[in-house]
């Protein structure tokens, strides 16, 4: 399995980078569920280091957490992402476009499932029965088409942008040697 990119390579700051202005672009006005969590959790797991990985995918959904307000269903929305940075870590074996994509979907997939299992667990909007649980995910389909077209944007502009800017830099992005400094 290729490594991850070592913490002192420039192509590690340059993931960084990705990740802190995807950080950001949670802040900038936008459709509903459109944002790039998901996405940054993927593209943190098949490029840096695990402990790191987790730090800025779970770190990032913290941040906005702090400044645009916690309610108690976000908890699921952290165990999602911390499984979404465990399949961008299984995207290492050559973080291929099919692999990238299946890793996208499932992600935006795992986030809608867990987070609207939060919102009847916490059992405020819909009653704790089989039929309450239906209703919830029911309910929550309108948004995740916003969710699943941000994941895929998102996704697209994170490993696209990051692999042009690795060729560019000459630095063979989907090679194990990408990951020596």
């Amino acid at each position: 399995m290729p490594p991850s990119v070592k913490s002192s390579s420039p192509m590690f700051w340059t993931a960084v980078g990705f990740l802190a202005v995807g950080t950001l672009a949670r802040f900038i006005p936008h459709p509903y569920n459109m944002t790039p969590l998901t996405a940054m959790a993927l593209f943190a797991g098949a490029w840096l280091p695990a402990p790191v990985a987790f730090l800025l995918g779970v770190g990032a959904l913290f941040v906005g957490d702090v400044a645009l307000g916690w309610v108690a269903q976000n908890l699921m929305g952290y165990v999602a992402i911390g499984v979404t940075v465990l399949l961008g870590l299984g995207l290492r074996p050559g973080r291929r476009p099919v692999a990238i994509a299946e890793g996208t979907l499932s992600g935006s997939l795992l986030f809608f499932l867990l987070s609207n299992f939060g919102v009847w667990l916490e059992g405020l909007l819909y009653p704790r029965t089989w039929d309450g649980l239906i209703a919830c995910y029911v309910a929550g389909i309108p948004f995740y088409r916003h969710q699943l077209a941000g994941d895929a944007v998102f996704a697209a502009l994170l490993f696209g942008g990051f692999a042009l800017v690795c060729r560019w830099r000459g630095w063979m992005a989907s090679s194990p040697a990408a990951a020596r400094p």
